[in-house]
């Protein structure tokens, strides 16, 4: 014997001006819906749209991530392009090396002011024993 279920669901409709979307009313839709005025609900906009006027036009595609890059079409419809998968270690690569390089650079400059610095002091170094002469004294202290 076949059974018959019939399920009935009533809700009280919404306040003026308000959109019925994801079981509440609001004044607005959330992301990746639009307005209905017709029935006072919110529509789910096309795949990979996130904001649209209509479910045929989108006017800002779901933002990109690491593998996915969407573009937005003249007809309103927006476009998944699968990127890589490895896609993400390139980059990661990429990002270690630059940060390699800028260490190395900082260590070779810092390297460079302290050689600098040491010539120039003992520039100014010599500069002084030139000026004046040691006594035996003072050539014993500098030895020991």
């Amino acid at each position: 014997s076949k059974r018959t279920m019939q399920l009935v669901v009533s809700r009280r409709g919404c306040a003026s001006g308000k959109f019925y979307a994801e079981g509440r009313c609001s004044s607005y839709c959330p992301s990746y819906h639009y307005k209905q005025h017709f029935n006072w609900r919110c529509g789910r906009c096309r795949p990979n749209c996130e904001f649209c006027e209509h479910w045929h036009h989108c006017y800002r595609c779901h933002p990109d991530t690491v593998t996915q890059k969407y573009k937005l079409n003249d007809d309103g419809s927006c476009t998944a392009t699968h990127l890589h998968r490895y896609r993400v270690y390139y980059d990661l690569f990429f990002y270690l090396a630059v940060s390699c390089a800028g260490l190395v650079s900082l260590y070779c400059l810092v390297c460079t002011f302290m050689l600098v610095r040491r010539i120039y002091r003992e520039e100014e170094a010599s500069d002084e024993e030139e000026a004046e002469p040691l006594t035996s004294r003072d050539r014993y202290l500098a030895t020991s």
